[in-house]
Parts: C-alpha cells; structure tokens; sequence
C-alpha cells in the first residue's frame, strides 16, 4: 500500500491534518474524535504531554521559531509567558524542570513534539507510517521562521513537500464549491497571526495576487488585553499583583479566553475563579461595550493587512466576488460590521476551521501525485522583497514583494577600485522598510576588485537559495544549520525511545497501584469473613507499596525491574487472602452491614476475578493464584 502525503494545518493554538483518501479529503480525528490537537507540550516527571503547568506548560511556539533573542517583539511576548526563555549565543531556548533536571530546548524541538503528536494521531487513523507532508504556516513568515518549520519536521520524522500559506489553503479547499472564477480575499486570522490574501479561482488554478498580514496579532492579544484588565481590578481589590504568580496568571487566561467566546452570544459574562491568589476568590463582571472598548485598537488594526493586499493586488474593495474569514480569531462578531461596512456590505462568510488542513492535503496530493481530479496548478507569492546590499553600500531590490513562486534571478555586479570587502549581505523588507539579514554572500575578490555572477531564487515554500561563481560562500542566518539539525534529529529519536520506555514503566507501576487497590477493596468488602490476622498482613504490605510508590519516581533507574519484583513478591505473599478474596466474591457475597451478607446478584455473578497474574520481561506467565 502506497503510503498518502497528508496535509498539515500547523495552526498556534492547535494542529489538525487531512488525507485525500477515494477521491474524498477526510479531516483526521484521533481516538476520542477530536480533530484537532491543542499546540501546547507540558513537560511532567512522568510524561511529555498537554496540561496545565505553568512553568513547565510551553504555548506560542510559533512565536518563537525563526527569531533572536534580541528581537524586540520577543521580548513583549516574553512579559506574558509564565515559561522561561533563555538563551545560547542568541537563539532563545526554552527552560524547563523534567525528571529531576534543567533542561534547555530550541524553538524547533518543541515544535518536533507537536508535529511527532499528529503524526502518531495520522498514522494510527491511517493504520500506515506517513512520511510525505504539507505543513501550512503564516502567509508573512519571513525565511527563518520557515526555515525554523522545515528543520522541526525533519526533526520529527516528516519529509515536507512544500509550505503553503495558511490563505492559500483555505482557498484550494473552496476551489471547487465556487462557480466559474473568483476574485476571493481570504481573512485569516488566528490566535497568534493574521493575513489577508487575494486569490484569483477558477477550474484549474488557484492564484495569489498579492499576500500581507501580521505576526503581531491574533485572537492571544484580545485575551491579553482582559487579561490587563482584570489583574488591575484584581490589584484595586486587593492591592496584589497577580503577575507574581504563574499559575493564578495561567487561569486567568484560560478565563479570559473562555470570557471572549462567551461574549460572541451574550452582552455579559461573568470570569469566576476560587482561590486565585492567595486563596482569594475572584468575580469579575464583563461586558461586551467594555471587551469591545479595550480592544477598540486592535479591532481597527485588522483592516491594515486587507487595505495592503488590496492596494498591492491592484483592486478595490468592490471588485471582490467573495470575503472569505478562516482562524478561531475571525469568529468574533466585532469582526463581521467592520469588514461589511469596509466591502460595501457585501457577503462575509466565517468558514470552518478545517479548510486550512484541507488545503494543505489537496496541495499533498497534487505534489504526490494522488490528485486524479481536473489539472490544478497553486502559484504562491513572495511575502517580502529580497534585497542585495553591496559592499560599495549600492542597494537593489532582486525579488519584489508578490512575485509569483518560483522565481529566479540571475545578475552580475562588477565593483572596483573603491571595494574593500568581498560581502554581499542580503535581506528581507517589507514596504516599511523593516528588514530582516537573511545572510552573507562572500564572492572571489583579488586586487580590490569584485565580480560578482550571483543566482537568488525563491522556491515554492518561500525558502531563498543562492549561489555564484566558484569560491562564493553564502552564510544564510538559519535558526539551525545542517550538522545541529542532524544533532537535534538523534536526541529527538533518544527522547522518543525514552518515552516508550517511561510508558512501559508506568504500565507497572499501574499494575502495582491496581494490585493493590483490589487487594483493599477484596478486604474492605468481605472483612467479617477474613481473620483479622489476615486483614492487618494485607493492610501492612499494601500500605508499605504505597508508600514505597510515593517517593520512588517512574523515571529513575530501575524502576521497572524493582516494581515487578514487587508485585511479584506481594502477589506471593498475598496468595492465600487473594485467593479467598476470589472465592468470596464468585459466591456472590459481599458486606453490607456489620452482620449482614446479600448475594450480589447477577452482576455479581457475572463479574471477573481482577487478574492478578503478571508476566515477566521474558513472558513466563505467574500462575494465578485461584
């Protein structure tokens, strides 16, 4: 069986993936049925999972993918994560306490673990390991944060076969409800990013005209402004300030979040939250005038991302056929009067969630070659100009801004007496002139002189490759580079061997808690009918496994072993009082009262002896005591 290419939606407040599967794209689901993943990874003495654990809880990854420590827009998100950020020559790293220990992780790694998480969720819906893949990221991810996106899929096991632009997806997947073509703006707007894109459809393409947005905004800076809100109420209260304490910080959040969805049915909405701080009880009392007027700011900025791809497409707002909204953040219903009255009233319509993932799985296909649909060609757009700066200090612009992906540039600059150094340093603008250093390119240089023959292209995901004549040396600034990719890649596959081994561990630990919860139980239940002898003996050894289990860690060395031996040694031990235990309860007799003794009728009859039996690391079976 010919293993599918799936779609990724890589979303900042959740994952979820598609497969085209008999001509149809299938949303996958895991066990439970959710279709989504929360883009959350706690880190726990016993396990890598989600949860809530302030410290040790790492969010907003995307957040922190592709950027320096030094950025100052890191540092403003900083002031509300309750994790810590450090840093290594640099590059910001995530600190956090796992299994008696400090441990520093990159941006990509922790991203690997969210990735490694809906591939399993993939894999185990598909029944088939899946390696082809691809991921949708933010429309304005500059090339390091999409570079920072390859190298956490290779860490994680994925081959990417293109990044596509959150817009751009949500397009492909509306493609083929849409009647003859289409001139669509795509509103997306998530809880950490927002783009706006115009994309022409018709029958056989989906093309971007023009692409921008923001990776400053989402639906986190709504909550962020409550939040700002009620520790202020909470500090006039009480005179504490609530930003002492992570955990308090942490509910509040989630409160907040909870708070800002209930205002898109309700005027009013009431945050309640016992023990908050100091075991004081708060209540606070919002309004959808005052969420609207905190926010008042944010709700105009949305409009800069649209009148921008509008102006760079060339159109006015009248010459959209459809106002498409997509991303958790764009179900706010403040959102809808502004965008009708801004497109003439014409038709918003707020789209599901999926279509991202959907998009991305068509894109899969296409690139695979499952799609045996009509002919479907995706043609993306450059998110930045790439400019090249001389040494002589000349500067060009090489690739503009929406320039249609792929493109490739060829020229050659020849620079004289004046040239002292052999850098060319190439960057990434917006129409701002805000720049980001992509990296250096050192050419041939002999006798003051430079000539420079210099190759830029820009592939489909958005990734800037250069090269020049023999001896030019490009040193791009990538989070990562190639040997500390293979490095992360090994400790990644350590840290996954280590977490099979843990869930073994915790298999027998579980079976030891259970041995000796039944072995309380069977002794609770039929007490008039054990010798007293036999119920202190059994009370004693349980309780000795309780305690030994409290301040003995799943993760430390020998855990496993020494938990067997245990079980197997009280399984011993306790033989005689299971096995009258068993033949009580299969007598049907359990105790009611002090001398009163009733048969537990059918269900009784029918239930099984708790299985008691444990096989050893070489399977010999330990026979049951009966």
């Amino acid at each position: 069986m010919k293993t599918p290419a799936v779609g990724i939606d890589f979303g900042s407040s959740q994952l979820s993936a598609a497969v085209l599967q008999n001509g149809r794209v299938e949303v996958i689901s895991d066990d439970s049925g959710a279709k989504t993943i929360p883009s959350i990874v706690a880190f726990t003495e016993d396990a890598i999972l989600a949860a809530i654990n302030p410290r040790n809880t790492i969010s907003d990854i995307k957040r922190l993918l592709g950027r320096r420590f030094n950025d100052p827009c890191l540092h403003e998100d900083l002031k509300r994560w309750p994790f810590t950020i450090t840093h290594d020559s640099g590059r910001p790293k995530v600190e956090v306490d796992f299994r008696g220990a400090r441990h520093r992780f990159t941006a990509e790694e922790i991203a690997a673990l969210l990735l490694a998480k809906i591939k399993s969720v993939v894999e185990t819906y598909l029944g088939v390991p899946i390696k082809d893949v691809v991921l949708s990221v933010p429309a304005n991810f500059c090339d390091s944060q999409r570079q920072a996106v390859l190298d956490a899929a290779s860490i994680a096991g994925l081959r990417v076969l293109q990044l596509i632009n959150g817009p751009t997806a949500a397009a492909l997947a509306l493609q083929k409800d849409l009647k003859g073509p289409r001139k669509l703006l795509i509103f997306d707007f998530g809880s950490a990013t927002l783009d706006a894109s115009v994309v022409f459809v018709d029958r056989e393409h989906v093309e971007v005209q023009s692409t921008s947005g923001t990776v400053h905004l989402g639906g986190q800076d709504f909550d962020t402004r409550i939040m700002g809100h009620l520790i202020d109420e909470f500090r006039e209260r009480h005179k504490m300030d609530l930003r002492a304490n992570p955990t308090a910080l942490t509910r509040l959040r989630a409160a907040c979040e909870e708070a800002k969805q209930s205002l898109s049915g309700s005027p009013l909405t009431m945050v309640e939250l016992d023990a908050l701080f100091e075991g004081i009880d708060f209540r606070a009392k919002l309004t959808k005038a005052k969420f609207e007027d905190l926010c008042q700011d944010l709700f105009r900025s949305v409009l800069d991302p649209i009148q921008k791809a509008l102006y760079d497409a060339k159109m006015r707002a009248e010459e959209i056929d459809n106002v498409f909204l997509v991303g958790g953040a764009s179900k706010m219903p403040q959102l809808l009067p502004i965008l009708r009255k801004f497109f003439k009233d014409k038709e918003v319509l707020v789209d599901s969630a999926e279509f991202v993932a959907r998009g991305a799985a068509i894109q899969a296909a296409i690139l695979s070659g499952e799609w045996k649909n009509r002919p479907l060609q995706v043609l993306e757009v450059a998110p930045w100009n790439i400019a090249l700066a001389t040494p002589t200090g000349l500067d060009f612009i090489i690739v503009e801004k929406n320039s249609q992906l792929p493109c490739k540039k060829q020229m050659t600059f020849t620079l004289g007496g004046q040239c002292v150094t052999n850098a060319f340093k190439i960057f990434e603008e917006d129409k701002n002139g805000n720049r980001n250093l992509v990296g250096v390119l050192r050419v041939p240089h002999k006798n003051f002189t430079c000539i420079a023959d210099l190759t830029l292209e820009v592939d489909p995901s958005g990734i800037l490759k250069v090269s020049g004549q023999t001896g030019t040396v490009f040193t791009k600034f990538a989070p990562l580079n190639e040997e500390e990719v293979k490095k992360l890649q090994t400790n990644f596959d350590r840290l996954d061997i280590e977490e099979k081994m843990q869930k073994l561990r915790l298999e027998t630990k579980a079976h030891l808690e259970n041995f000796v919860l039944e072995v309380k139980k069977g002794v609770k239940d039929f007490a008039d009918k054990l010798t007293q002898a036999d119920k202190d003996r059994a009370v004693k050894i349980c309780d000795e496994a309780e305690k030994w289990l409290t301040r003995t860690e799943s993760w430390e060395e020998g855990f496993e072993e020494q938990c067997r031996v245990r079980t197997f040694e009280m399984e011993q031990a306790l033989a005689p009082i299971t096995a009258q235990i068993h033949f009580l309860r299969r007598r049907g007799l359990r105790r009611v009262g002090r001398n009163d003794h009733r048969p537990c009728g059918l269900q009784a009859e029918q239930e099984q002896p708790f299985d008691y039996s444990m096989r050893s690391r070489q399977g010999r079976g330990l026979e049951e005591v009966d």
